[in-house]
């Protein structure tokens, strides 16, 4: 009977030991994923941040050239198209950290509503357009036709960009759908 107990004994302390590792690992590989994450978050934060600024003054000159707007104007749109896309890269980063993978149903209004802001600045800089070509004379009425001209070529160019960047961001909501099945299982 005390040869049992002690048999006993020893493959009890075995298997402990056995999940006791098994454990172990499991946390650092837990952690080591959790740093991973945070890395990378990290990351992503100071390079929005140090391209944010660069991003604005580019847009702001970007509106003010091809829409002929005036600064205030301009940098009123920049900061709104600006604080749309923060606010996806904010929710994006919730979806991320898993805080909060409610925000995944919300991405697709995110982007409707940066596509409306992008929109209603098009609408904008082609009533200013239009407007200043009223009244003027026949060289004037050239000079604006020419200018006219580079102005639609640099819309049909950014009507490219933007639909790039919206196949890009369909793309995202693609991976950010599979990632967020994958963390369902």
């Amino acid at each position: 009977m005390d040869e049992f107990f002690t048999s006993l004994l020893v493959l009890g302390t075995q298997f402990g030991i056995f999940v006791g590792v098994i454990l172990f690992v499991i946390v650092f590989l837990a952690f080591r994923k959790r740093n991973r994450d945070k890395n990378i978050t990290k990351k992503f934060i100071s390079d929005y941040k140090e391209l944010s600024n660069e991003r604005k003054s580019n847009l702001e000159s970007v509106i003010t050239d091809v829409f002929q707007m005036n600064n205030s104007v301009s940098e009123e749109y920049a900061t709104l198209i600006l604080k749309k896309e923060k606010e996806i890269c904010n929710n994006v980063l919730q979806i991320f950290s898993g805080k909060d993978k409610k925000l995944l149903l919300q991405l697709q209004d995110d982007l409707n509503n940066l596509t409306k802001t992008y929109h209603d600045l098009a609408m904008v800089g082609k009533t200013a357009t239009t407007s200043s070509d009223e009244g003027t004379d026949s060289k004037d009425v050239e000079r604006l036709r020419s200018e006219n001209k580079i102005i639609k070529e640099d819309n049909e160019r950014l009507k490219e960009d933007l639909k790039k960047a919206l196949e890009s961001i369909d793309y995202l909501q693609v991976q950010y759908t599979d990632l967020f099945e994958k963390n369902q299982n």
